[in-house]
């Protein structure tokens, strides 16, 4: 789907920098200098395809899409390949657990050693994330697979009813509208994503402050009719992209401080005096329940005390983007969102999104390569790759792009660290996985000394397993990562990616031989993160790492995210009917019972 995949940190916007002035071109507004220079800056920018890290990943790529082609002539980007995004999903039948849930959990501290050009330094958290976040399925109408509008297949099932099982549509008969997976009421996902300090600040880079944390309410929906393979007007695929993105900063009162709705380009802005930030090492308190005025998000830090909040309401600007391909205008109609389901399970799930979750828990890695010199040029290239990054004859489009810090551009300089590296973001993901997060020192439990892991590694993300309806455990859990997805080799971009693909479509469409080169670990990567529980407070939490983080359990290492899981989604067939794709897009393991329960 996606995980700031998404960075958070945004391509060059028009509106987010009309008021800043670059070093070097006195007067001029930001987006204008960067004209001068080559960067593109068109409103198009604002596409998950360039601002990655607030945007779910899809079950396809972009150039997957009827529209890509088009776009491709008009920018100079790479196609979106998808994010790479370890998991932990949770099952439960018990009402409520699917649209109420309460998480307690750690921000990491960093490495005590600090980063370093050269990669030999210590690993902190804007380079092994540029977002973690917990996650759950929303009702949006407007939004694939099955869109409210006049051409609708299945016009009977086009509504979202909220906090309903209702909503589950999992059959594979397109001739029965009552159970088909295409006739599954429109659905978005929710992200509530953090983000960690240090780097270059939003809304060109992925940190919002030198030393705190904040966060962010983001929900992605998809403007296409799946079972058509019809996708929104020009307009609005020129503005809001075909993945549309609400996106609110927490804020210290709950009032958005700009309309979240994804024809606003101010939304990425930050306003300190207003937004809510948290410390490293503060525990904290996610309380996320639905409400008549909207989804809503509160964040108590039981460190300091104070508190933060957001609601998905029309208040505060959460919207749809109307489908309706034959428009020649792109428009919103302004309404709160809601959950999706009353409960959380293997067909509580997004039918356009590469993951199979609801109620889960993901990290986000794959998005930080060390980069000696970077380019002023359209897409931020790196002239000089750093770090592990060695292969030189690697394609600037694939994943040495939206290079940062920018010469001759102080607002694009660190508020901290001053490293140099790439955020991947025309290419999304680290395609041939050599950057920061495949390097197993910078995973805390990369090695048996303790101090020497606390120099090179930022503290474990520890979190408890959701709650719910007031104390309510999950019953089971899951593993999962999305590695087939991103798994692939682009003949466009022979040094951009794996040297083999992996052959991950089965039925319509299908490879020679579904499955083949589907791996885990990554081809190319020193390492994979994976889970394991420990004890804080008598309390159990997950936590993220290598095999040596002191642990209650364990689950196999990277064997944890299981064996290929078969993926359907709604699809057309060479006729243009409604027919079943299948696909490899995820490892998935489920476990029988949940071993760390809050």
């Amino acid at each position: 789907m996606r995980r700031f995949v998404a960075i958070a940190a945004a391509a060059l916007m028009i509106g987010a920098f009309g008021s800043i002035s670059a070093s070097g071109a006195a007067g001029k507004p930001a987006a204008d200098a960067f004209g001068q220079r080559g960067v593109n800056t068109a409103p198009f920018s604002h596409w998950c395809n360039t601002n990655g890290v607030t945007c779910a990943e899809p079950y396809q790529n972009w150039e997957d899409f009827p529209w890509f082609d088009r776009v491709k002539q008009r920018v100079n980007i790479s196609e979106y390949i998808g994010h790479d995004e370890p998991s932990v999903l949770f099952y439960s039948h018990g009402a409520g657990s699917g649209n109420d849930n309460t998480y307690s959990l750690t921000l990491p501290r960093e490495a005590t050693m600090k980063p370093r050009q050269d990669g030999s330094g210590g690993t902190w958290n804007f380079q092994q994330h540029p977002a973690f976040w917990v996650g759950m399925a929303m009702c949006d109408s407007q939004s694939a697979p099955n869109p409210n509008w006049s051409g609708s297949t299945y016009p009977g099932s086009t509504h979202c009813t909220a906090d309903s099982d209702s909503n589950i549509f999992n059959g594979d008969d397109p001739s029965d509208p009552s159970s088909y997976i295409g006739a599954h009421p429109g659905t978005a996902f929710m992200e509530m994503q953090f983000y960690p300090p240090g780097w270059v600040k939003w809304p060109v880079g992925n940190s919002c402050d030198a030393h705190k944390w904040c966060a962010a309410l983001n929900i992605d929906s998809l403007s296409e009719d799946m079972n058509q393979n019809v996708v929104n007007n020009d307009a609005c695929l020129n503005s809001a992209g075909i993945e549309p993105v609400n996106f609110a900063y927490i804020t210290k009162t709950g009032v958005a401080t700009s309309s979240a709705d994804p024809l606003n380009n101010d939304r990425f802005n930050l306003d300190p005096a207003k937004d809510f930030f948290m410390g490293s090492g503060d525990r904290v308190r996610v309380h996320m329940s639905d409400t008549p005025a909207g989804f809503t998000v509160v964040i108590n830090d039981l460190t300091t005390g104070t508190s933060g909040s957001m609601v998905a309401s029309s208040a505060n600007g959460f919207a749809s983007v109307n489908f309706d391909p034959s428009a020649s205008s792109c428009s919103l109609t302004t309404h709160p969102f809601h959950p999706a389901y009353s409960t959380t399970g293997e067909n509580t799930r997004v039918p356009w999104a590469a993951h199979s979750y609801n109620v889960a828990f993901s990290d986000e890695i794959g998005h930080f390569e060390f980069c000696n010199k970077v380019r002023a040029d359209s897409i931020l290239s790196c002239a000089k790759p750093g770090g592990f990054d060695s292969n030189s004859g690697e394609n600037p489009g694939a994943d040495d792009n939206y290079c940062l810090p920018v010469p001759g551009f102080s607002f694009t300089n660190s508020s901290l660290i001053n490293v140099k590296g790439c955020l991947g973001v025309f290419g999304d993901s680290d395609l041939d996985f050599d950057g920061v997060s495949y390097d197993e020192h910078a995973w805390a439990g990369s090695t048996p000394n303790a101090a020497a892991d606390r120099a090179l590694a930022a503290r474990p993300i520890q979190f408890t397993s959701p709650t719910f309806s007031g104390g309510q455990n999950m019953s089971r859990v899951a593993f999962e990562a999305d590695l087939p997805r991103i798994e692939d080799f682009r003949p466009d971009a022979p040094f951009g990616g794996v040297q083999f693909n992996c052959q991950r479509f089965i039925v319509n469409p299908s490879d020679p031989h579904p499955g083949a080169h589907c791996v885990k670990p990554p081809p190319q990567s020193r390492f994979y993160p994976f889970y394991s529980t420990t004890t804080l407070g008598g309390k159990c939490n997950w936590q993220e790492g290598g095999p040596y983080l002191p642990a209650t359990e364990r689950f196999g290492g990277v064997k944890e995210y299981g064996p290929l899981l078969v993926n359907r989604y709604p699809s057309t067939d060479d006729q243009g009917n409604p027919a079943i794709s299948t696909r490899f897009n995820d490892f998935r393991n489920i476990v029988s019972h949940n071993p760390c329960p809050a």
